[in-house]
């Protein structure tokens, strides 16, 4: 790669170079590549609106939340997020990727006429972040906007309409007028706003109406299943996608971990485990905390802590589960060790914290 034989790129050099690793989502070259990007700041290169969105993205890919602040400096310094939308959009993208929400929608207010692809990243960021409400106050704003939501505008805002079902319906009666239910895209996102909002049976039928499945309408489906006790459907779809010929992923492996600490079933959660060490396999935070959950329902607190104290990052789930695990278990003083712990690394508890350390 030209970046480590000596070459002096210049600024479309990195664009290329970044954007092939952030589409990858190789994140280990990615890691490489920032250093170069802040060599080459330091000396001073130009940068322009594509540099300032690749970089952002590969930023947000590593959590690199200082060097996407500094990119952020110098875009108010060049004026770069006033001209451009798609560095106004990259940057609502980048926050809300590293839960600074608060950051995300002052970089959207500070534009002077945000355009689709930063609504869009906006609300994108603010369900992610469990933010339904924000989402759906940006969506109706939106609406009432002279600009028209897009396919991708509709498959990011679905997910904020779990609590609110019947809105939701309406949302997908408006996708299917205006044609969108073609994407796969959006029929995987309308798969996971049924699932989590507990009509697996509308969800079932969509699925079974799409005409193509790739590995995510499996996986939602999956998902649904477990999230309402349907153990043995699980099984039996994960099955027909294994015959199918689709590769199990991350999130697969994830839905299997929740059925073996709900059923329990400590010894199928350990070759799940096995599976999920081998190298073509990345860390996930996700993924890692519901390994965690997994050990802790099955009492396995031994294991439950030794997978907790490796893990790189650790997000309010992960504390949460470790929290609850010792204190269901009668370890009184762990847990209280686990908040103290939870407290000083800067996580916020939530109410599930919260009522365990009321009950100590």
């Amino acid at each position: 790669m030209i970046l480590e034989d000596g070459f002096a790129p210049n600024g479309y050099t990195y664009v290329a170079a970044l954007s092939g690793c952030t589409n990858l989502r190789a994140e280990r070259i990615v890691s490489r590549r920032i250093d170069h990007v802040r060599l080459a700041l330091r000396r001073g290169m130009i940068v322009n609106e594509f540099f300032v969105g690749s970089v952002l993205g590969a930023s947000a890919a590593t959590k690199s939340l200082k060097l996407g602040m500094q990119i952020h400096s110098l875009v108010v310094k060049s004026s770069l997020g006033r001209m451009d939308q798609f560095v106004v959009a990259g940057l609502s993208k980048f926050y809300a990727k590293g839960g600074r929400l608060d950051l995300a929608r002052r970089s959207f207010d500070e534009a002077e006429a945000p355009e689709l692809h930063a609504w869009t990243a906006l609300i994108g960021g603010c369900v992610q972040l469990g933010s339904g409400r924000e989402a759906i106050d940006l969506f109706c704003k939106l609406l009432s906007s002279d600009l028209k939501p897009s396919e991708r505008t509709y498959s990011s805002v679905l997910g904020a309409f779990a609590d609110v079902k019947e809105v939701g319906k309406q949302i997908h009666c408006r996708i299917v007028k205006l044609g969108f239910d073609s994407f796969s895209f959006i029929s995987n996102a309308l798969l996971d706003f049924y699932s989590k909002s507990d009509l697996f049976e509308e969800s079932l039928n969509l699925f079974q109406e799409m005409k193509e499945h790739d590995v995510v309408s499996w996986n939602t489906l999956i998902a649904g299943c477990v999230s309402s006790g349907r153990y043995e459907e699980a099984m039996r779809f994960l099955s027909e996608m294994l015959l199918e010929g689709f590769e199990p992923s991350l999130y697969t492996y994830s839905s299997i971990l929740s059925i073996c600490g709900d059923l329990p079933a400590i010894e199928w959660g350990k070759q799940t485990h096995c599976h999920l060490l081998k190298p073509r396999f990345d860390f996930n935070v996700v993924v890692d905390s519901t390994l965690v959950h997994m050990y802790a329902k099955c009492g396995r607190l031994g294991y439950a802590r030794r997978v907790f104290d490796i893990l790189p990052e650790k997000n309010l789930v992960s504390w949460n589960t470790m929290v609850v695990g010792y204190a269901q278990h009668g370890f009184g003083k762990e847990a209280l060790e686990i908040y103290a712990m939870m407290q000083s690394s800067g996580v916020k508890p939530n109410d599930i914290t919260l009522r365990v350390q009321h009950r100590k």
